[in-house]
């Protein structure tokens, strides 16, 4: 599910499989360590980093720039970010108390990681040769972007979907590029559904 780090693929660019397929770029830091604080910072961090989603919206003559804030953009109180109740928020400082829930609670904000737009999709026939054109920023401005928002390498994870439906005369890996594309709205994909 998470896929290999960007990290890791920049210092060993063979860990890119050959075939043809999807590429999903993801925003996915971990947490230093299971402890009320640590996870309290690592939701901060994400309130804090994740890249925000604007779109131009033109009506008449007026044009806007519409922000949206996957998960909400006050970092100093991260759980009313999440859209939870005081009383759920009580809920959950509680359970952080508890070392034994910890771990549970870090796998559920985990989840939540998986369920955010990813950053970006992309398709290629040979998806190693696409990811090392980003990674040498070759016909590609998605590293430049990272750096814009701040994303550090270490938190942007890059999983792949093999094709398998693809025929020798029929290419059908745009056709699953645009279907994830247009359920998920990537942060940095140009064309957004």
């Amino acid at each position: 599910m998470r896929g290999k780090s960007l990290r890791t693929i920049i210092a060993n660019p063979n860990k890119v499989p050959d075939y043809s397929g999807v590429y999903i770029w993801r925003y996915w830091p971990q947490p230093k360590s299971y402890t009320k604080n640590d996870l309290v910072d690592f939701l901060k961090k994400i309130i804090q980093e994740y890249p925000i989603i604007e779109k131009a919206l033109t009506v008449n003559n007026d044009n806007m720039t519409y922000s949206r804030y996957a998960l909400g953009n006050n970092s100093e109180k991260p759980f009313s970010s999440l859209g939870l109740t005081d009383k759920k928020i009580i809920q959950l400082e509680t359970l952080l108390e508890q070392k034994e829930k910890i771990e549970s609670i870090s796998n559920v904000f985990e989840m939540m990681l998986y369920m955010l737009p990813p950053l970006y999709i992309g398709k290629a026939n040979v998806i190693s040769n696409r990811i090392n054109q980003h990674i040498k920023r070759s016909s590609s401005t998605l590293l430049d972007k990272l750096d814009n928002a701040n994303i550090s390498h270490g938190d942007v994870y890059i999983s792949f979907i093999q094709d398998e439906l693809s025929l020798p005369d029929k290419d059908m890996s745009d056709l699953i590029e645009i279907i994830f594309q247009r359920v998920t709205n990537p942060v940095f994909t140009d064309r957004q559904g």
